[in-house]
């Protein structure tokens, strides 16, 4: 008997489909609570060159915003809110 992979069916690739809708819809308020302008930077969406898909945010003092969490550089966010920058919530 050969191990031959099947395709998927409709089923599986709309839960695929979700599971990937329901990662992206995850977001991070993110408050600027210094009296100087923060810069975000947020990381290419899959399927997207590095070049053109990287975004700076910038953040105004007292400013809130969302962010898809799974955009967010982790470093970057806990570096600026270690030294009480921004504000996570």
């Amino acid at each position: 008997m050969t191990n031959t992979k099947r395709p998927f069916t409709v089923k599986e690739m709309q839960d695929k489909k979700k599971k990937r809708s329901e990662e992206d819809s995850k977001k991070i308020t993110i408050t600027n609570v210094s009296k100087q302008l923060v810069t975000i930077h947020l990381k290419a969406p899959k399927g997207i060159d590095f070049y053109f898909g990287n975004q700076d945010i910038h953040l105004r003092p007292n400013q809130t915003h969302q962010f898809p969490q799974n955009r967010l550089i982790s470093g970057q966010v806990d570096r600026l809110q270690k030294t009480r920058f921004i504000k996570v919530m």
